[in-house]
């Protein structure tokens, strides 16, 4: 399955069956294959993952499962994660050395990934979620990680 990534600087309020009824006021998303880029990328320019926490509307529902992965893998709205305010700064520093080798950010952007198309997506929607990896779009996303600690998840 494909998925959008989306990522939020304050806890979102969902209904009842998680579906998002209001964001944070920053807010940022990328297709699932970019996410996964952005962190080899990441790795790669010496952010060492200091790992994620239960996001906050999540806990609860972490709690009764019963397991946590302090990975960067998204689940779904119940269960949402956090990156820390130094981790996301750690990790835009290694984004901004990656950005001075144009090769490797190249090679990224090469790698296919499936077209995503979700229902009721206007055409801005879909030219933003199948945006590749590009110098601009680290830039976009070093911004996103310089503002502080943020939520993510699936969107499905």
């Amino acid at each position: 399955m494909v998925f959008i990534v989306e990522m939020w600087d304050e806890p979102i309020k969902t209904d009842k069956n998680h579906h998002v009824i209001q964001k944070g006021r920053r807010f940022f998303s990328c297709h699932d294959s970019v996410w996964s880029e952005f962190q080899k990328l990441g790795i790669k320019y010496g952010w060492k993952p200091a790992g994620t926490i239960p996001g906050g509307l999540s806990w609860d529902s972490w709690v009764e499962n019963g397991v946590f992965e302090n990975d960067y893998d998204p689940v779904d709205y119940k269960y949402t994660k956090t990156v820390m305010s130094k981790d996301a700064e750690a990790w835009a520093d290694a984004l901004e050395r990656a950005l001075k080798h144009p090769g490797d950010i190249l090679d990224a952007s090469k790698k296919p990934k499936p077209i995503l198309i979700v229902e009721d997506m206007n055409d801005a929607d879909f030219v933003s979620a199948n945006r590749s990896v590009s110098d601009d779009f680290i830039r976009e996303f070093i911004v996103f990680l310089r503002s502080g600690s943020f939520g993510f998840t699936y969107d499905d």
